[in-house]
């Protein structure tokens, strides 16, 4: 498994809703650098969801059935201060 360079993360970060892209470029801002490499993978495996499946994800409307993909989710949505808004 390739670990995906910051550029590449930033690319895949630009999503067709607005709000996506403002959750996750923060992301990409604050929290990248304190994921390990196999979190980075993961990142990169959230980032092929479909943007309805994302965005419910992130805002708490729906779980992710993947353990390691749904922890990453809730470090974002905590990184974030999305955790009141479901």
């Amino acid at each position: 498994m390739s670990i995906p360079s910051r550029a590449e993360l930033v690319f895949h970060c630009r999503r067709g809703m607005l709000e996506l892209d403002l959750i996750l470029t923060r992301f990409v801002d604050t929290g990248l650098n304190a994921l390990t490499d196999r979190e980075r993978a993961v990142f990169a495996a959230l980032l092929e969801y479909s943007d309805p499946e994302l965005y419910a994800y992130l805002m708490n409307q729906a779980h992710c059935p993947d353990v390691e993909i749904a922890r990453l989710v809730d470090f974002i949505r905590n990184q974030n201060h999305l955790e009141n808004l479901s």
